[in-house]
């Protein structure tokens, strides 16, 4: 469906871009639920394609849309309890997935160098997970458990974040761009299922993009 809809939204586009690039992961959470809740988390390199349709024109506003690939993980280290009795998660994480980003707020600081901010939301493709979930109670030995073998599905199934974008073009021709580009994803929604339930990623993508122009220069299309 997502491939079918950016399909139509490329009909009405005034360029096209195809990019690819390096990213850098970090989930996170704000504190869980209070309590003697604790959490590190560690970065992870992975990789991002996406193609890109500019200018899609709405009366007189223009927005970009995104379709992509990804590929991101990270560690974790999570839990809560006390002398009572307590959890405790210690993972890797790496998963995959399908994106699709919508930017309502487009523009230039100069003839070159391009802004946008909008929203993203992904599915998730597949994961690999490596860890174990370990709790304890008064008085007992502590109880360590194999993520796989407890969970049939560790990460959420759909994310939504905030995604903003930073380009600076460089022309090859009169209908081609060299774009090395910045974006950076805050995450809204929970990455995962399980504990830390709360845990969100935040994502720097360097890449560099190919842009070219759809429509003759000095022609536009209809609104």
């Amino acid at each position: 469906m997502l491939v079918s809809l950016f399909a139509s939204l490329s009909l009405a586009a005034q360029r096209m871009e195809i990019s690819g690039g390096v990213n850098f992961n970090t989930y996170y959470d704000n504190g869980g639920s209070g309590g003697h809740y604790s959490s590190e988390y560690t970065s992870h390199t992975g990789y991002a394609i996406r193609l890109g349709v500019d200018e899609v024109m709405s009366r007189s506003w223009e927005f970009r849309f995104t379709l992509g690939y990804e590929r991101y993980g990270g560690g974790l280290s999570a839990g809560d309890g006390g002398n009572g009795g307590g959890y405790y998660t210690k993972a890797e994480v790496e998963k995959s997935l399908l994106s699709f980003g919508f930017y309502p707020v487009n523009f230039k600081l100069d003839d070159n160098l391009d802004i946008s901010i909008g929203i993203e939301g992904s599915r998730l493709l597949n994961e690999a997970v490596e860890g174990t979930y370990t709790n304890w109670t008064f008085g007992g030995p502590d109880k360590v458990t194999d993520l796989q073998d407890k969970y049939d599905r560790y990460s959420a199934p759909y994310c939504v974040g905030l995604q903003g974008r930073i380009g600076y073009e460089f022309r090859l021709s009169d209908r081609m761009m060299l774009v090395p580009q910045l974006t950076y994803y805050y995450g809204l929604s929970p990455e995962f299922e399980q504990s830390p339930e709360t845990a969100k990623s935040s994502r720097l993508f360097l890449g560099i993009g190919l842009t070219w122009d759809l429509t003759p220069a000095g022609s536009s299309i209809p609104q």
